[in-house]
């Protein structure tokens, strides 16, 4: 997905936040947004199931509420990010950087967390069943 097309469905999205759903559109998309930049940006509640989100920055994005079940994010990077109450079940994490993030009530069901960087993440009442952790760091 080209870059002109990801600001138009941001565009939408922030429009949608800001008149409570009354105008704009909610992001709903199953893409391929691999090493995508899209740094800093309101994805509250967005549904981004099955996505391809290898190698995208995402660092300091807000996407509480989103749905992210099923995606890959592997290598990605998301320092400082609010993933709070974010449906992650099923997803590939591994090697992702989410230091410092916000995972607090954060469905995390059979995810795949293999290898993140979880340094000073925030993951109290963080659902972790099943959740594949080798090698994590949790400091």
């Amino acid at each position: 997905m080209d870059i002109c097309k990801i600001n138009e469905i941001l565009k939408k999205h922030k429009i949608w936040l800001t008149s409570n759903g009354k105008n704009g559109c909610q992001i709903e998309l199953d893409a391929d947004l691999s090493y995508s930049k899209i740094v800093g940006a309101d994805l509250r509640c967005a549904s981004l199931d099955d996505s391809n989100l290898t190698n995208a920055k995402l660092s300091y994005t807000n996407l509480k509420g989103a749905e992210l079940g099923f995606c890959n994010l592997e290598w990605a990077e998301l320092c400082y990010t609010n993933l709070e109450s974010v449906n992650l079940s099923f997803s590939n994490l591994k090697n992702a950087d989410l230091r410092y993030a916000n995972l607090s009530h954060a469905n995390l069901y059979r995810a795949v967390l293999q290898s993140a960087n979880l340094r000073g993440a925030d993951l109290r009442y963080a659902d972790l069943s099943e959740t594949d952790l080798r090698d994590v760091d949790l400091s």
